[in-house]
């Protein structure tokens, strides 16, 4: 077969591909396990795509269409992932507001999350304090009152400048991890939606920005909890293969639960008396 037609079986095979993990997202994963680990692939499909509409252009190809089309396709999936603005500030309304979401990790508290890669604790608690966002929705978010470090509530919420709600996971005397909105408008109400049988859980919040009340939903969904290391270190096949097989089974409960929390979620919208945003840490595509 000549180089050509291998080139463009090849596109053909993977536009195929590219489409069923288009698909692949419209599906929920408790009826389509499959679909779950599928969709992952959404990605390198559309940078796969991107290399051979580059490759179809230097031949001067009109196969250049195949990928073009897959490419247009797949603008939702882009547009999921990254948004570009072109509007400037000058032209934003009286109405507007901004809003701020971070999955702050703890702030790097754990003595396992200071690594030389981590973003030093101070700097990031920093970087949040000085955020100048009216809503900053905040994911495993953690503070411990006695600490000069990490007394993060009184620091974020700037001698009341934010008011704030705090949705705890595990909460000992002082200290707090889990979920927390700040906001520089009042806050009328508040709530929780737990999730069953997990630590992860969503709150919201509904604010009176202005003249309106909006409700902000500050969310984070199941963690798959994978161990970077485990996934490379192994004497031997069999420890490798074990290694392997125990992130299988963690990522397919992880896809089955954020399927039974999503729901949940939905179902709490659709109850709003208020616009929504829903911010938050998804852990999924």
């Amino acid at each position: 077969m000549a180089k050509g037609r291998k080139r463009i079986l090849a596109n053909s095979v993977v536009t195929l591909a590219t489409l069923l993990a288009y698909y692949a997202t419209t599906l929920s994963p408790q009826k389509h396990l499959w679909a779950g680990f599928w969709a992952l692939s959404v990605p390198l499909m559309l940078l796969t795509q991107i290399l051979f509409a580059a490759h179809w252009f230097l031949q001067k190809s009109w196969w250049i269409v195949l990928p073009l089309c897959t490419l247009v396709l797949g603008y939702p999936h882009f547009k999921s992932s990254i948004n570009f603005s072109f509007k400037s500030p000058k032209n934003h309304t009286e109405n507007t507001f901004s809003v701020f979401s971070y999955n702050v990790k703890v702030f790097n508290a754990y003595n396992h999350l200071q690594g030389k890669d981590s973003i030093n604790a101070k700097r990031l608690i920093q970087q949040v304090v000085e955020d100048s966002s009216d809503i900053k929705c905040l994911q495993e978010f953690f503070c411990e009152d006695s600490s000069k470090v990490f007394n993060t509530i009184n620091r974020i919420k700037q001698e009341g400048k934010y008011k704030y709600i705090i949705s705890p996971n595990l909460k000992k005397r002082h200290n707090y991890f889990g979920m927390a909105i700040f906001s520089k408008y009042p806050i009328l109400k508040s709530g929780e939606i737990k999730f069953k049988k997990s630590y992860n859980r969503a709150h919201f919040a509904d604010i009176k920005v202005k003249n309106k009340t909006v409700r902000v939903y500050n969310i984070h969904l199941q963690s798959i909890s994978l161990d970077e290391d485990k996934m490379t270190n192994g004497n031997n096949y069999e420890e490798l293969k074990k290694n392997y097989n125990n992130i299988f089974r963690r990522m397919q409960r992880g896809f089955l639960k954020r399927t039974q929390q999503v729901d949940l979620v939905i179902q709490h919208i659709k109850k709003s008396p208020y616009p929504v945003i829903v911010c938050g840490d998804f852990n999924d595509t």
